[in-house]
């Protein structure tokens, strides 16, 4: 299983948590990879706003785990 962290920070734009979100979604559309565990800080990308990106992606939230600053999210495709 892949896994993706997106906690690190960055002042550019382009290095938001959302956006290299979305942008990982896509590159996982084109791979086929079946699941992926995306660790993401709450602050940044709550778990419903993960939810919503998820869906029009193709794939499902298979697992969470709360770790309190952040969240440990399995996606798998649909």
């Amino acid at each position: 299983m892949k896994v993706v962290d997106l906690r690190r920070r960055s002042s550019r734009c382009t290095d938001h948590p959302v956006v290299r979100f979305m942008n990982m979604l896509a590159e996982l559309r084109n791979s086929g990879e079946r699941k992926v565990l995306f660790v993401v800080n709450k602050e940044d990308l709550p778990l419903g706003v993960v939810s919503k990106f998820v869906e029009g992606a193709g794939y499902r939230i298979v697992s969470t785990n709360d770790k309190g600053e952040y969240l440990e999210v399995i996606l798998e495709r649909r």
